[in-house]
C-alpha cells in the first residue's frame, strides 16, 4: 500500500507544472478540425493544434517549460460560435490563454468574449487592422495588414512598376482592406492606381480585361486567395494579356496550389515571404527537427506561427510572474517579454499586440 501511494505521488508530481503541485496551464485550441475554412483545402484547426504539439514538445526538451496542457476547441467552421465556446471555456475549463482562429474574420469575433472574461488569445495568422489597438485582447503573430502592403507599394516602386491596376474580392474584407492599404501606400511612394476592379470572388470577365489593357499599368496587384489567382491569371492568360503581377500572403506562404493549377500558364508574381521553412535560425531549425522527428507535421505558417505561441506564451508568464499579471495587462507583459526568438528572427518590437516580424520578397515564375 505505501509503495502504491509512492507511485500516485510521484505520478501527480511529473503531471503537474515542474512538479510543484500547481495544475499544467491550459490553452484554448480554436480552430475547424473537420471542415475547411472558405476557400482553404484543409482545416486550420489542424495545422494550429500540430504546430502547439511541436511548441510543447520543444518546452519540454529545454527543462525550462511551463506546464501546458492543450485544450481542443472546435469552432465547427461557424464564427458565430467562436464566442460562446470562449465564456465556456473560461467558465468551465479555467481556459485564460487561447490559441488558433486563423483568419481575421474569425478572430475578430472573439474581441468581446475576450474582454468580457479578461482572457487573451494568440492568433497565428489574422492580419487585420481592426485587430490592433490600446484595448485589445489579440496577440498578432502575422504582420498586420497594412505592413505587407507597404512592403509590396515599396518594392513595386523599387522594381520600377510605378503605375499599378488593383483586382480584388469585393465579398472579402481581407482583399478590400489590403487593397486599400496598398493603394495608400503606392500612392505615398509617388505612384497611381490607373484602375480599379472590384467583383464578387474577382469573377472578372473580358470587359474588365480590356479596362486594364487601356489603362496599361506596369503591374497588377492581386490580393486575391488562391482559386481566384488561378482564374484570374487563366482569364489574363487567355487574353493574352501578362502584366507583372504583385501577390500577397494570401498567396500561401509556398503558393504550391497556384503553382500546381498554374502550371501552363506563363507569368511573373512578386510576393511577400513571410515565413519558409527552409529559414536558417535557430528555432525554425528546431522547429523542422521536431517535425522530422514527429514523421508527420507538414509545416507552414499556421503551423509555426502556432508553434511560436506556446513558446510566447512561455517567456510571457515567466517573464512578467504568472498567468493574473499575462491577462491582466498583456500588452505592458508581451513588451517585457521582447526581444523574443522566433522562426523568421529576432522579433524586438510591437505596435500594441501585434509583433513587427521581418517581411521578405519572394518571386514566383509560372511557365517559362
Amino acid at each position: 500500500m505505501q509503495m502504491l501511494h509512492s507511485l500516485l505521488l510521484l505520478l501527480l508530481l511529473l503531471t503537474t507544472e515542474e512538479g510543484w503541485g500547481k495544475p499544467c496551464m491550459k490553452i484554448g485550441i480554436l480552430g475547424e478540425f473537420k471542415t475547411a475554412t472558405g476557400k482553404t483545402t484543409s482545416p486550420f484547426g489542424i495545422d494550429i493544434r500540430n504546430g502547439v504539439s511541436l511548441g510543447i514538445q520543444r518546452l519540454k526538451r529545454s527543462g525550462e517549460a511551463v506546464c501546458f496542457e492543450p485544450v481542443e476547441i472546435d469552432i465547427n467552421n461557424s464564427i458565430s460560435n467562436i464566442p460562446d465556446l470562449i465564456r465556456r471555456a473560461v467558465t468551465q475549463d479555467n481556459v485564460r490563454l487561447f490559441l488558433g482562429l486563423g483568419t481575421s474574420d474569425q478572430a475578430l469575433m472573439a474581441a468581446d468574449a475576450l474582454r468580457d472574461t479578461k482572457s487573451i488569445l494568440i492568433t497565428p495568422t489574422a492580419s487585420s487592422e481592426a485587430l490592433v489597438g490600446p484595448a485589445k485582447r489579440e496577440i498578432m503573430m502575422f504582420p498586420r495588414n497594412s505592413r505587407i502592403a507597404e512592403t509590396m507599394a515599396r518594392e513595386s516602386w523599387r522594381q520600377g512598376h510605378r503605375a499599378v491596376a488593383i483586382i480584388s474580392a469585393a465579398n472579402s474584407k481581407y482583399s478590400s482592406d489590403m487593397a486599400e492599404n496598398f493603394a495608400l501606400a503606392l500612392k505615398r511612394q509617388g505612384g497611381r492606381i490607373v484602375e480599379y476592379i472590384s467583383t464578387h470572388n474577382a469573377d472578372l470577365d473580358a470587359a474588365d480585361v480590356e479596362r486594364i489593357r487601356v489603362a496599361k499599368p506596369d503591374a497588377i496587384f492581386m490580393p486575391l486567395f488562391e482559386l481566384d489567382v488561378v482564374r484570374v491569371l487563366s482569364l489574363l492568360d487567355s487574353s493574352r494579356y501578362m502584366p507583372i503581377i504583385i501577390g500577397t500572403d494570401s498567396w500561401g506562404n509556398t503558393s504550391e496550389i497556384i503553382r500546381e493549377m498554374a502550371r501552363n500558364i506563363s507569368f511573373r508574381a512578386i510576393l511577400p515571404r513571410i515565413y519558409s521553412t527552409d529559414l536558417k535560425t535557430t528555432e525554425n531549425l528546431s522547429l523542422m527537427q521536431l517535425a522530422k522527428d514527429a514523421k508527420r507535421y507538414k509545416i507552414g505558417d499556421l503551423s509555426a506561427f502556432s508553434y511560436e505561441g506556446v513558446l510566447l506564451y512561455n517567456k510571457m508568464l515567466k517573464t512578467c510572474g504568472g498567468i493574473e499579471k499575462v491577462v491582466g495587462a498583456p500588452q505592458d507583459c508581451l513588451r517585457k517579454s521582447l526581444p523574443f526568438q522566433a522562426t523568421t528572427g529576432t522579433i524586438a518590437s510591437t505596435s500594441f499586440l501585434s509583433l513587427n516580424r521581418p517581411i521578405q520578397i519572394r518571386t514566383l515564375v509560372g511557365r517559362q
